[in-house]
């Protein structure tokens, strides 16, 4: 369709149509002054009016539509796409659709926003009204329409939209509790998350109910309050009030409130920031604070601090103004340098160095100045923190001049004692500790036994030369409460007054004394040790530490010197003990002498007789009577087995008396030679294994018997079995290296084990096997004369194993 424009120049072109009349003069210029009022309130309004004709396709503007397009005046060409082309892509299409369903009759009016882009680049709005005017067939005979310019109408929109944006979050934000409530009557109309958390009512439970009504005032009087100041006042700042939780809890809250109107509707914001950890926290810091400052002021020990960057004090107790002998106020606020403390400020700059790494630094001593220029050694701990974003330092320290001459003190009086013992100690200790101190008098004594009542001197100094030693009582003097205390006691002044029973105190002139009494390390007691003067003692702690640190000493002396005589008296003791048991030894050794002496040739002499007499008489067999020649034959063999107990017997005997001279024993030759001498005289013996045997130190004449001994009985005991077999061996082990001898014979009950080694002790019949059963008795002899032990084990049977183990 074309769209026509109305002929006429611009915004102010007269309304009318295209035919020509003859209307009346008067009545043209009352319709032409009228279109111009209508186009002159056009303008204004930035109003365009349209009419659209159907039937002839032709459109009508009222008003300059190029003014809303942005374009120069009369520019636009009043073509409807002309028009579309001008708005925003996004809009185009639904501004298309919404014309031709109205002109279809589809939608008989419509109202629409629409934006377009001037020639600029910049964005407007443009509202368009359109109506169709349809005849009795329903087409579209006529449109007509309104485009007014709404840009400042949706930019004022849009800032609302955005203010109300924000409003909401940064209600629903806010972390205090945030209520809106109508004023009258009073309904709760919004609360934010802050509110929930702070009350523990949701919004729900909330919103729409009396605000009063909840019970959040724990004091209805803080409530009327707070409502009578909004109601008069129309804000309120800074209540504070004690509020509830829905639970009961207790919270103490801010208030604030502000009135407004909205509509004709009087409504009031009500702020509520919870205070109560807030107040904790101050209380707690307050508590704090005052605890710092009690431990910071009432400190024995010196504190400051100050600055890292300029060294400027901050605070100082006053332990610090009496060490340093200057006055809060002098410090804070200076400088150390400015205050002249380090005696070489060129030391400070390495410890400061050193603290930057370390954050923390203790036992440092330097040398500080006195403001009357006196030097003192000061020990003590550096520390580095942050404070409000600063780097200070916390020093913390004491004057260590006093122990330093303590020390010197402690290490003179132990350079001079430390060579000494017994009475040369004591001596030298009393001596040094009364110079040192500048006491008049020092002695160190020991309890005189048995009572313990009196106290026996050790060294007595006087007027720093040695004086005789003396005996004292200890009832009525000042040494006993030392010794019932069991530490140190001091009496600075008068003591000879507060104990005139002690007339020693009086003798001497004594005014001062500090004693320590001295005990054992099991808790006797053993001691004193005192130092004394004519005039009253100012250092009575100093005294005190030193007669602490030398009277463990005096009493650890004491003690050693009373062990050093009670051994010099068990020594005695002893070697006289050891001479008795000597003489009874030798007296018994001779004896054993006298009596082997004696079974050897007094009990053999008769034992030769019986046998002679017994070989007499078999001469004459033939002529003995019935069963002579058996009982004869039965004294023979006693008097052969009572010759054979004779020589075991002293073969036992000699094993004793004999000296084991050690040696480095091949054990295997030595086994060797003993199977050898054993198969000699048994030829069908049984078949001996012997295994790797290392050498040791032994007595090879010794050991010899007791490898006689074990092999002789593994021959004997398995001579019976099928195929007699004997091993040797042996295995190093913790204690030394064990030997053993097995046999597949006869083997033992392992319930009379104990009796193996036992003298005369045997565990078969002399009519299975013979023997006296003195063998392993030597055996086990002669092994723990090696320092050695001995053991069997076996199942009767079964064979039997003997071991016996010797230190390597």
């Amino acid at each position: 369709m074309a769209i026509r424009r109305k002929p006429g120049t611009g915004p102010s072109a007269r309304a009318g149509t295209t035919r020509r009349g003859k209307a009346p003069r008067a009545i043209t210029r009352s319709v032409g002054k009228r279109a111009d009022q209508l186009a002159l309130a056009q303008q204004a309004l930035g109003i365009v009016t349209w009419v659209w004709d159907v039937s002839l396709d032709r459109v009508t503007w009222y008003g300059d539509v190029s003014l809303l397009l942005g374009l120069p005046p009369s520019a636009f060409s009043g073509r409807f796409e002309d028009y579309l082309a001008r708005l925003h892509p996004e809009d185009r299409t639904a501004a298309r659709r919404v014309f031709i369903d109205c002109l279809k009759g589809l939608q008989p009016q419509y109202r629409t926003a629409e934006r377009v882009i001037w020639p600029d680049g910049s964005i407007h709005w443009l509202e368009a009204y359109g109506r169709g005017h349809y005849g009795m067939d329903g087409r579209a005979a006529r449109l007509t329409g309104v485009i007014s310019d709404i840009t400042d109408r949706k930019q004022g929109e849009a800032a609302l939209a955005v203010s109300r944006e924000l409003f909401s979050k940064a209600f629903d934000a806010a972390p205090i509790a945030l209520t809106v409530f109508q004023f009258e009557p009073r309904r709760v109309v919004e609360v934010n998350e802050g509110f929930e958390r702070l009350f523990g009512w949701s919004a729900a439970e909330t919103i729409g109910r009396d605000a009063l009504a909840l019970g959040l005032w724990i004091d209805p009087a803080d409530r009327d309050a707070f409502i009578r100041r909004l109601a008069d006042e129309g804000r309120v700042r800074g209540l504070r009030s004690r509020m509830r939780h829905r639970d009961g809890g207790e919270r103490i809250c801010e208030l604030a409130g502000d009135v407004f109107e909205s509509e004709g509707t009087t409504f009031a914001v009500c702020l509520a920031n919870d205070l109560t950890a807030v107040l904790e926290t101050q209380h707690a810091l307050q508590q704090s604070q005052r605890k710092y400052r009690a431990v910071f002021d009432s400190s024995p020990e010196a504190i400051s601090l100050f600055r890292a960057r300029d060294n400027v004090f901050l605070d100082v107790n006053p332990a610090w103004e009496v060490l340093t002998r200057r006055t809060r106020a002098e410090a804070v606020g200076q400088s150390v340098a400015a205050l002249g403390l380090w005696i070489d400020p060129a030391m400070r700059d390495p410890v400061i160095e050193r603290l930057r790494h370390e954050r923390r630094l203790t036992d440092i001593q330097v040398p500080l100045r006195l403001p009357d220029g006196e030097s003192m050694d000061v020990r003590g701990s550096w520390t580095l923190f942050e404070l409000d974003g600063e780097e200070c330092i916390a020093w913390i320290g004491h004057d260590n001049t006093e122990r330093r001459r303590g020390e010197e003190l402690v290490f003179n009086i132990a350079r001079g004692v430390s060579a000494a013992t017994g009475d040369a100690f004591f001596r030298s200790l009393v001596a040094h500790l009364a110079r040192e101190l500048g006491a008049d008098y020092a002695f160190v004594g020991a309890l005189a036994s048995p009572e313990n009542d009196h106290v026996r001197t050790l060294a007595f100094v006087r007027d720093g030369a040695p004086a005789p030693n003396f005996t004292y009582r200890l009832a009525g003097s000042p040494c006993i409460n030392a010794i019932e205390r069991r530490g140190s006691v001091s009496y600075p002044s008068s003591v000879a007054e507060q104990f005139p029973d002690d007339l020693g105190l009086i003798a001497l002139g004594a005014q001062g004394y500090v004693g320590t009494s001295l005990f054992s390390a099991s808790g006797e007691a053993l001691g004193i040790l005192v130092v004394m003067s004519r005039r009253p003692i100012e250092r009575v702690a100093y005294w005190h530490s030193m007669l602490d640190i030398f009277g463990t000493r005096a009493a650890a002396e004491i003690e050693r010197a009373d062990a050093e005589s009670r051994v010099r008296e068990l020594n005695v003791s002893l070697e006289k003990r050891v001479a008795e048991r000597t003489a009874a030894l030798e007296e018994a050794n001779r004896e054993l002498e006298s009596f082997s002496y004696s079974i050897s040739h007094d009990l053999r002499a008769p034992l030769r007789s019986i046998a002679g007499f017994a070989s007499l008489l078999r001469e004459q067999a033939p002529e003995l009577p019935g069963q002579s020649a058996r009982f004869l034959e039965r004294i023979e063999l006693g008097a052969t087995r009572m010759n054979e107990l004779i020589d075991d017997l002293l073969q036992f005997s000699s094993t004793a008396r004999h000296d084991v001279l050690k040696v480095q024993v091949d054990m295997a030759a030595l086994v060797s030679g003993v199977v050898a001498e054993l198969q000699s005289g048994t030829p069908s013996g049984p078949a001996t294994e012997i295994g790797d045997l290392p050498a040791i130190q032994g007595d090879a004449s010794l050991l010899r018997q007791v490898w006689l001994n074990l092999l002789g009985n593994a021959f004997k005991f398995s001579r019976h079995a099928s195929a007699p077999r004997v091993e040797v061996g042996a295995q190093r082990e913790a204690g030394g290296i064990c030997y053993w001898v097995r046999d597949n014979g006869a083997g033992f009950d392992a319930r009379y084990a104990d009796k193996l080694f036992g003298v005369f002790q045997r565990l078969h019949s002399e009519s299975e096997f013979e023997g006296t059963g003195v063998g392993l008795a030597i055996v086990r002899r002669i092994v723990e004369r090696h320092g050695g032990t001995v053991s069997a084990e076996s199942t009767s049977g079964a064979g039997a194993t003997f071991r016996f183990l010797l230190p390597a």
